[in-house]
């Protein structure tokens, strides 16, 4: 008898174990599914304020004028190093990896998302072979450019917003269903083996708005709050300290290390650039300093991003890809064209 007791309490166990295996399966499938879903929304190229490909020159390789020669070159001439007459530089990207994801969560229902993206394609460097003829030669050298950002991402109990329409509009926060992009760091990217440091980018508005950065993955900007608020047509000052700690320094006839660039008024539509102005050396840090003013754009309501880009002076004006491979940082600021 106590034997039949025996057997029966341990298939009784066994039953038991079953259904606590079974009731358990529920829960991460559902996590699963709601898993998948941020996955997409972290990952849908359709979101302007996680965009992350501002730097491409898809123009680079065409010509300065129409019909002016070219010759092209697979690689890059050992007889042309130094390059003495840079008429044009900037990235043509190739191949655009699928961002990778790396999520937390930190609350019950909100989820810190790291994301990365890798970049590949060639630096292109026009140089004008002398001053006479037109006719031009072009360099390639391979790169690589790592992005990455810091979301946070909150899933609400409901999917529903609000009763007045006008709600959404002010809030501006992207939505996937019942999951919402509530705040975003700052886009920083470099090279592999880049020597150049972005110490502080500093923004400050025709309206009177400043803004200042100095540590761009840890800085999250919630949104709409913290996010720059610009009116069309406002002029932006764009200051940048930037370090620069190559081996084979190459400075220019300013003493610069360095070309910083800015892409301003850029999403997945446009693109604009400049060159920014060297204006000296920091008397305290020996920092590199640049600045520049952009015009914000015509467009209304809508989200974009000014990315400073610093490239070091010997990838651009020498074509040994030995001694001067690609090194480059960027950073990336977005903002809003609109009222605030």
């Amino acid at each position: 008898m106590k034997r039949q007791m025996g057997i029966l309490l341990v298939i009784a166990a066994v039953l038991l174990a079953m259904m606590g295996l079974t009731g358990c399966e529920k829960n991460p499938e559902g996590a699963v599914s709601e898993d998948v879903e941020l996955q997409s929304f972290a990952q849908d190229e359709n979101v302007d304020l996680l965009f992350d490909e501002g730097i491409d020159d898809p123009d680079i390789e065409g010509t300065t004028a129409p019909g002016t020669p070219f010759a092209f070159k697979n690689g890059l001439g050992e007889l042309l190093s130094p390059l003495n007459n840079v008429v044009r530089y900037g990235r043509r990207i190739r191949e655009r990896f699928p961002r990778t994801l790396a999520i937390r969560r930190i609350a019950p229902d909100t989820f810190k998302v790291f994301l990365e993206r890798v970049l590949a394609g060639n630096f292109v460097v026009v140089e004008k072979l002398n001053s006479e003829a037109d006719t031009f030669v072009v360099h390639r050298k391979p790169l690589r450019h790592i992005v990455r950002r810091t979301a946070i991402f909150v899933r609400k109990a409901t999917d529903r917003v609000s009763d007045n329409p006008s709600d959404l509009e002010r809030d501006r926060r992207p939505r996937r269903g019942r999951w919402m992009l509530n705040a975003i760091s700052l886009l920083q990217g470099n090279s592999p083996n880049s020597t150049i440091r972005i110490h502080e980018v500093t923004v400050t508005s025709s309206g009177g708005q400043s803004f200042s950065f100095s540590d761009p993955l840890h800085t999250l900007l919630e949104i709409p709050g913290d996010i720059p608020v610009f009116a069309p047509g406002e002029e932006v000052v764009v200051q940048v300290s930037v370090e620069n700690n190559t081996p084979n320094p190459l400075p220019d006839s300013s003493g610069a290390l360095e070309q910083v660039l800015i892409h301003f008024n850029t999403n997945r539509h446009q693109h604009h650039r400049k060159e920014m102005r060297f204006v000296g050396k920091d008397p305290v840090t020996n920092f590199d300093l640049f600045e520049t003013t952009f015009e914000v754009g015509p467009q209304r309501d809508a989200f974009f991003h000014a990315i400073v880009d610093a490239i070091d002076n010997g990838t651009i004006f020498d074509s040994d890809e030995g001694t001067y491979p690609y090194r480059s940082t960027t950073w990336a600021v977005p903002y809003f064209i609109g009222q605030p």
